[in-house]
């Protein structure tokens, strides 16, 4: 039963999935936690966030795989916002530890909602608070939001909006000053537009910190 769920919610199928639940309801005892959680986490990957946070609610207790579950099926299937209010009601006095899947969902949750704060905040606190490790997925998620501002920067040069590629290249900045890409798209920004003194400054800027120029 608990297979055939976790089937279903890795190929996203709704309709198979709902079968399992009926037989569930049918065969099993109701304070199964084991089944529960896996199909809150179907419900969840199934983009049927609600249903799965009905199924939580009823349950009695949770552990750390069904909070995971729900805060997973939020951040990253459903309303973000919803997963970084669970994760929070998690993290309460009496609740439990939450662990590097549950990071996953709030950071992937914080790039969605375009939270840099926040995400930068939530990853420190996994190591300063909770003793944890950040992997490869934890660096990747964020990536995820530098990424897309890099590509709207370079996608400001063609079409020639120095403006909102300054306002981005200067947010870059400010999270990576160490980073002479963004400084390298930025001259090409006002490049683009013929601001010339504005690409000599950049340069100049470049030149003072040993690094090259664009």
């Amino acid at each position: 039963m608990v297979g055939a769920a976790i089937a279903c919610a890795r190929l996203g199928r709704l309709r198979p999935g709902r079968e399992v639940h009926c037989v569930f309801l049918r065969h099993f005892e109701d304070d199964n936690l084991l089944v529960w959680t896996a199909l809150i986490d179907m419900y969840g990957k199934c983009r049927r966030a609600g249903v799965a946070r009905k199924l939580f609610d009823r349950l009695r207790m949770w552990n750390l795989v069904c909070w995971n579950a729900m805060i997973i099926g939020h951040c990253v299937y459903g309303e973000p916002g919803d997963g970084i209010k669970l994760f929070q009601h998690m993290i309460t006095p009496g609740n439990v530890q939450p662990d590097g899947v549950t990071f996953i969902g709030v950071l992937c949750a914080c790039a969605r909602l375009g939270l840099l704060q926040d995400r930068r905040a939530y990853f420190n606190q996994m190591s300063t608070v909770y003793n944890l490790k950040p992997t490869f997925a934890h660096y990747w998620c964020m990536a995820i939001f530098m990424g897309a501002l890099g590509r709207l920067l370079g996608l400001c040069r063609f079409r020639r909006d120095w403006r909102l590629g300054e306002r981005i290249a200067l947010r870059l900045m400010e999270l990576e000053p160490s980073n002479n890409v963004h400084y390298a798209l930025l001259c090409n920004v006002y490049a683009a537009v013929g601001r010339w003194e504005e690409v000599y400054r950049v340069k100049a800027i470049m030149k003072e910190r040993d690094e090259r120029p664009c």
